[in-house]
C-alpha cells in the first residue's frame, strides 16, 4: 500500500491568499501581493510583525482559516491519484495547526467535501514550535509547500515533491505548480516505490 499526505495550507488551501484579504479589511492597504510573499514566515512581510500569528490564529480564525478558498483543481487531483490504483494508495490530508485552526479546518474540509476525497485527515498540534513531524507518520510521499517540512520528510526516506508558491523557490527537488504534473511525476515514480516496499516486506518477514 502507497500512503501519500497532502498538506492543507498551501497546497489544498490558500490560506496566504485569504489572510491577505482579510488583513487589508482590517487594516487598509498592504504594500504586498501573494508573490512577494518569498520566505516562510509570515511575520516578515506584514507590518505587525509576530502579532500576525494572533491576528490569523486567533482573532480572527474562522474569517481566515474556515473561509480561505480551495486551490482550484484539489478535488480532482485527490481523485487523480486514487484512480492512479485505488487499493493500492491511501490518500490523506495532513497539516500543522494551532488547536484553534482545528475546528475552522474541520469545518473547512467538510465545506470543500474533502472529507469523503480523502482516506483520513491528520491534524498535527504545532504553529510555529511543532511537536510532531510529519515525517513520524507512515507516510511514502508527501506533498507540501514548506520547504522545511519538505526536506525534513525526504531526510526520513520519504519521498518529498514541492507544490509550487513563492515561498518555496529555495527547494531542490521535485516542485511543480500542477496538480497534473504532480500525478505524472508520481506514476513514474510508483513502480520502483511498489518494488521497494515489497522487497522491505519480504525483509522483515
Amino acid at each position: 500500500m502507497i500512503k501519500i499526505g497532502i498538506d492543507i495550507d498551501g497546497v489544498a488551501r490558500d490560506l496566504v491568499g485569504r489572510l491577505i484579504e482579510v488583513y487589508k479589511k482590517h487594516y487598509g492597504d498592504l504594500e504586498i501581493d501573494y508573490d512577494d510573499i518569498t520566505e516562510y514566515g509570515l511575520h516578515k512581510f506584514f507590518p505587525i510583525g509576530d502579532y500576525i500569528y494572533d491576528f490569523m490564529w486567533l482573532e480572527h480564525v474562522d474569517e481566515v482559516v474556515a473561509q480561505a478558498p480551495a486551490i482550484r483543481g484539489i478535488r480532482r487531483f485527490i481523485g487523480d491519484l486514487r484512480e492512479l490504483h485505488d487499493d493500492d494508495i491511501k490518500v490523506f490530508l495532513v497539516s500543522h495547526q494551532p488547536p484553534t485552526a482545528f475546528l475552522p479546518t474541520a469545518q473547512w474540509i467538510e465545506q470543500h467535501r474533502l472529507f469523503r476525497e480523502v482516506d483520513g485527515v491528520i491534524l498535527l498540534k504545532g504553529g510555529l514550535a511543532k511537536s510532531i513531524e510529519k515525517s513520524e507518520f507512515d507516510l511514502d510521499i508527501l506533498i507540501d509547500d514548506s520547504t522545511e517540512n519538505l526536506k525534513e520528510f525526504r531526510e526520513h526516506g520519504g519521498i518529498a515533491i514541492a507544490f509550487a508558491q513563492p515561498w518555496n523557490q529555495d527547494w531542490d527537488g521535485p516542485r511543480y505548480s500542477s496538480f497534473d504534473r504532480i500525478v505524472e511525476h508520481i506514476k513514474t515514480i510508483l513502480k520502483d516505490l511498489r518494488k521497494k516496499k515489497g522487497e522491505t516486506r519480504n525483509e522483515d518477514d
